[in-house]
């Protein structure tokens, strides 16, 4: 079975170990298009979800590109809380090139000084992101291929309506749910003052749920790792921790409450770890 094809698989496993509860625990994030516009050229629209509030954050691009990508978070998390979780896939604009093994994306390592935990879908599995392609299908059927737009900031302008209808909404079918905020609240500050250049790897940990291939390995950032024939075709939840250079495996059954560790390998990075700083955000 190739590592990015489980169609045909009936895994016995839960693909994740997350169950957020609360605002903020947990939110996911994906790229639609690009739609071609004429007159203008295409045009890819960044969504960003917040899974349990079903609030939603959204901006346009000229390309699916890491820096768009990074500018998009430094904006919204200089105003809005950072999550405990970021879930997404497997694009260059998230997990970088698919050649060179250990190595952190300039998305990942903000994500990892700022605090937040990166989770990365398996291959070819947009169904593991089910909140964000539930709005992205909405976000499709009601404006992005209803409406005919005349360039970027046409459709800027107009989406932030759609948004703000789609937000109001939420709130009104959640409005008898007593939603708990995630704790700390943790907004970042001095975002000018990051050199998005020169990102260090920060103490923390990056998640891969990842299907295990015919010879019972995983491939996590181009590296082929055996967790053991007995897992074929299931699914299981490797963690990077950087700061003690190990990685966790985790397998969790359907008819179980508890992940079970069932490897552990060392992870040398050819980078320093530095420890995370707490004076980035606003108190």
């Amino acid at each position: 079975m190739n590592e990015s094809d489980t169609s045909g698989s009936n895994p016995k496993s839960d693909c994740t170990l997350l169950n957020p509860t609360q605002i903020d625990e947990m939110h996911q994030m994906d790229f639609v298009g690009p739609r071609f516009i004429k007159g203008y050229g295409a045009i890819s629209s960044l969504h960003l979800i917040d899974v349990v509030s079903t609030r939603v954050h959204i901006e346009q691009f000229d390309s699916k590109h890491m820096d768009n990508v990074i500018a998009f978070l430094i904006k919204y998390w200089s105003n809005n809380p950072i999550p405990k979780y970021l879930q997404v896939d497997n694009g260059m604009y998230f997990i970088g090139d698919f050649k060179n093994p250990r190595g952190f994306s300039r998305f990942v390592r903000l994500c990892l000084y700022v605090g937040t935990e990166v989770v990365f879908i398996a291959p070819s599995s947009p169904w593991m992101d089910g909140s964000i392609e539930n709005f992205n299908n909405w976000f499709g059927s009601k404006f992005w291929d209803k409406e005919t737009f005349e360039d970027m900031e046409d459709i800027r302008t107009r989406s932030l309506h759609f948004v703000d209808q789609h937000n109001d909404l939420g709130a009104w079918k959640k409005r008898n749910k007593k939603l708990e905020q995630v704790e700390p609240v943790r907004i970042l500050k001095d975002a000018a003052e990051i050199n998005l250049n020169k990102l260090p790897v920060t103490d923390g940990a990056v998640h891969f749920i990842r299907p295990v291939d015919d010879g019972g390995r995983i491939n996590v950032l181009n590296e082929a790792l055996k967790v053991g024939k007995e897992f074929i075709s299931e699914y299981v939840w490797a963690t990077i921790y950087t700061g003690t250079r190990k990685m966790n495996v985790y397998y969790r059954a359907k008819d179980q409450d508890v992940a079970v560790l069932i490897k552990e390998f060392d992870y040398e990075l050819n980078m320093g770890v530095e420890p995370r700083r707490d004076d980035i955000w606003k108190t």
